[in-house]
This record gives C-alpha cells, structure tokens and sequence, in this order.
C-alpha cells in the first residue's frame, strides 16, 4: 500500500480536490500527546491548516492537545472507542506492545539527518517487502490493529546531551555514574552498553531532576531542548552519533476512515505529505536555535571523533551491537526483528544516512 502518494484519481476527481469542492462539511475532534512548543506539533498544526484551507473551511478541527483528551499511549483505544476522530503526532513507540516494529526506527546511527530519517520511513510506510505471515510493515503494524496511518514528521536524530562536565562522557568513572533518562528500549541497550545507568521517567519530571542532580543527562532530540527549557542546562551534547529517530503518525481508526469520502481521504493524504518539506525547514532551524542558545550559556558540542581510540570504539561498537540485541529481543518476543531491521538499514543507506560495518555485514 502506498501511504503518502497521492491516490490515483480520474481528473473530475483531482479538480475537485484542488478547489476543495465536494468536500464534506465537519468539525473533527483531534486530539494530540503535545501540543505547541513541542517538537513534532508543526506538522500536525500545518497539517489541518492545508486541510482546512483546501476545503475552504469546510472541515474544521476541535483540538484538544497535551493529552486533555486521549492521554499518551491511549491513542489507539481511544479511537477505537471513538473518543476522537484523530489523533495528531501518535507515537507508536509509547504502545510497544501494540506497535512493536516501529522502534526499529530508534536503533542508533552513525550518520543521519531529519530528512534522511523521514525519506526512510515514509519509504518504510509504502514498502511492499513482506516481513511477516506475507504482510508489510504497514499492514502487520497498522491494518492489523483497524487503523489508518499517514506519516507524520519524525524527529530529528535523539542525543546524548548532559550537566555534568563534558569530561563525563569521556572517563570510565564519570561515565559508569553517569543516569541518563531514556526514552526507549533501544536507548537503554546503548547506554548500558557504553556503562551509563538509565532512568525512567515523565517528560514533566526531567527538568526538576536535572535540576537538583537527581538525573545527569537525557536521551534526546537538540529540536526538544526548548520544549523543556534545557538550551540554558546542558553542559555537553554528543555529536558522531544518532541514537535513532521517534516515528509518528497521524492516525485514524479504519471504520472512522472508511466514512469519509475519497474527495476527503485523497485531501488528508496529499496534505501530509505537502506539508513535510516546510516542517522539516522549520524543525532544523529551531536546532540550530537550540543549539546557538546553549552554546551562548556554555554549552559544548562534543563528537565521538574528539575522543582517544577506547572511547571511540567504545561509542561506536555500542551501536552495531544495539542492533545485534535489539533484533535478538525482538525475535525472542515472536517479531521479525532480523527483516525489520535489515529493511530499515537498507532505507537509511539509500537516503544517505549510514551505519558501522558490522551492521552493513547482519
């Protein structure tokens, strides 16, 4: 199934379309995890804009935002229940149970971008390779589970980022008592891999943490920094590294899909593509933002390559054996761990992303 190109329609169709004529009239209730200020909120809010302004206003969004409406990882029951018409920015990897093979894209690498990672997974939503029972990514993760998936922006590549003195990241006993809060599985095999502690918990909680020394460091995106006020806290962030890329969706339940018109599906659909270029202009700007503000309070950049030989290898080694155990995780659990991942390594090196060799040799 092809999830982002526009449908293939007869020329009434797409005329239609572009004036926003025949387009139903309705008011959806949208609800969203986040909300303005975070990091993946441009896409969703860009999102109903086109689709509101290509139906003229025809259709209208009530938008309850933060999780006033759907708490996070409710998403899929929630609509199901039929408490909201979409959810905005759903986060499959907040439902692992139920999602499990989108953490593929969290597995780390050694070079990616925004636009590297969301060329691979849009790419990932349209494949046809067949993973499992002769089904695709899109059709075990999402059709299986009664739902409609439009790729939303993926988030730009998670990072090291800590309070302590840079030189944490670079000394065996600075490193081993270093906690850092994870925000998934694959983060928590890396670090313990390179002897960091993790920690779980709220993303409400981590500002106060960090602030009276209860947490050294997160896992996270540079583009999120401003969404929790960290531009003015980190000391170090570590570059030479992406420890992978949370994916998102816009999603809709089948049956609540299926009620719309073609008219309004093909609308819905061309506006979540449309709109992804600009968003990804947007999102990098605010890194580069975030990471000019806390460079003005100190902050320091420090990449892999600056380290001597142990801590390099270290770092690096780290990541290939990431997969080894995440793909050993997910097979033990039933799941086609071994094809996803080899699926999503042949995406990111097609995009330009890359990973060590010994992942390139799995």
């Amino acid at each position: 199934m092809n999830i982002l190109k526009k449908t293939i329609v007869s020329g009434l169709l797409l005329a239609s379309v572009a004036a926003g004529a025949n387009a139903e009239e309705m008011t959806l209730r949208a609800s969203s995890t986040f909300g303005e200020g975070h990091v993946m909120w441009p896409h969703a809010d860009a999102w109903m804009n086109e689709v509101s302004e290509k139906t003229n206003g025809d259709i209208s969004f009530q938008v309850f935002t933060w999780g006033e409406l759907i708490t996070a990882g409710q998403d899929h029951d929630g609509l199901m229940a039929g408490r909201a018409d979409v959810s905005l920015a759903m986060l499959p990897a907040y439902e692992r149970d139920r999602f499990p093979l989108s953490e593929v894209t969290l597995l780390p690498l050694t070079k990616s971008s925004l636009t590297i990672a969301m060329s691979a997974f849009t790419d990932l939503m349209n494949s046809d390779v067949e993973l499992a029972d002769a089904k695709t990514y899109y059709q075990l993760e999402w059709e299986d589970q009664g739902m409609k998936a439009l790729p939303t922006i993926i988030t730009p590549e998670y990072q090291i980022a800590i309070v302590t003195p840079p030189e944490s990241l670079s000394n065996d006993g600075s490193l081993s008592a270093l906690r850092l809060r994870t925000a998934a599985r694959t983060h928590d095999i890396y670090a313990n891999l390179i002897g960091a502690n993790t920690i779980s918990m709220p993303g409400g909680d981590m500002y106060d943490a960090l602030s009276r020394g209860a947490l050294d460091g997160n896992v996270i995106s540079v583009a999120d920094w401003s969404t929790y006020g960290f531009e003015e806290m980190f000391t170090a962030s570590l570059s030479g590294i992406s420890l992978g890329h949370y994916p998102g969706i816009i999603g809709f339940s089948k049956s609540r899909w299926d009620e719309f018109s073609p008219e309004t599906q093909a609308i819905f659909e061309a506006a979540a593509t449309d709109t992804i270029a600009g968003v990804i202009a947007t999102v990098d700007a605010r890194t580069d933002a975030n990471l000019a503000k806390n460079k003005e309070h100190g902050g320091r950049v420090v990449d892999v390559s600056d380290f001597n030989e142990e801590f390099q290898a270290r770092y690096l080694d780290a990541v290939g054996q990431t997969w080894v155990n995440w793909i050993a995780a997910m097979e033990s659990e039933g799941q086609p761990g071994r094809k996803i991942a080899m699926l999503w390594r042949d995406l990111i090196l097609k995009h330009g992303g890359d990973v060590p060799q010994s992942v390139k040799n799995l």
